[in-house]
């Protein structure tokens, strides 16, 4: 496996967090699982073609996820997964690992970062608990944000930790009408998944609809108004289980 520069006290979580402004609670693992799978049926189901970053903490917990993630390297530039290696791996054409120490800053982290011309957004997640602990126990905090300069900052943090250091793109050079159609989408998929959470005591059917209330639908609405957009704050902080 070839080598990485990691700093050990490097956070995407850290960065991530610096942009929030509105934001909209999560406490359930269940829904960062909702988000992290949206995020990647934008490359899967509306093409979004782009550099993929992606922490599972312990590659163990990414084996149950190769079959889709040997689909999303297919359709992306690239997909780069980062986790503690604890087990073997698949090897998976355009799909590279990027093994983390136990005592890494990003190995207590769970991020999906997807960053391209058409499609632009990152989840961050910051664990409070430990990794060992059973699902039901762990707790997290973290942020979704749509804001172009915040995950192209991102984007140049990671690309550099793979080596992969490039000229990052100015905001005039992304496709932002692509990118409201691909929100359009997930705002289609994520009311289907309110619909299928519909009790009202549901702690999931809670955080989508806020979710939905206080992120997509705003992030959509800035970016009909104003195609040309810069920056689009709509961040999500998730706090509770995971």
């Amino acid at each position: 496996m070839q080598q990485f520069n990691v700093d050990p006290t490097f956070s995407v979580y850290a960065l991530t967090k610096r942009g929030m402004q509105n934001t909209a609670l999560m406490s359930h693992r269940k829904t960062m699982s909702i988000v992290s799978n949206e995020i990647e049926n934008a490359t899967l189901m509306d093409n979004a073609n782009g550099v993929i970053f992606s922490s599972f903490q312990r590659m163990s917990r990414f084996l149950p996820q190769a079959d889709r993630y040997h689909q999303l390297a297919s359709k992306s530039e690239h997909v780069y997964v980062f986790g503690i290696v604890d087990c073997d791996l698949p090897n998976i054409d355009n799909l590279t690992y990027v093994p983390l120490k136990p005592d890494d800053q990003l190995a207590k982290e769970w991020f999906l970062v997807s960053f391209g011309y058409d499609y632009f957004t990152a989840l961050a997640t910051e664990e409070l608990t430990h990794i060992d602990d059973p699902d039901h126990l762990r707790h997290f905090k973290g942020v979704w944000t749509y804001d172009i300069f915040l995950v192209g900052i991102l984007h140049e943090w990671l690309s550099g930790i793979v080596g992969m250091r490039m000229e990052q793109r100015q905001p005039e050079q992304h496709d932002y009408q692509r990118q409201a159609e691909i929100i359009s989408n997930t705002i289609g998929r994520m009311t289907v998944r309110v619909m299928d959470h519909d009790k009202e005591d549901d702690v999931v059917h809670n955080e989508l609809q806020s979710i939905m209330e206080k992120s997509l639908h705003p992030a959509y609405n800035k970016l009909k108004k104003n195609p040309q957009v810069e920056t689009i704050s709509n961040d999500i902080r998730a706090t509770g289980s995971a």
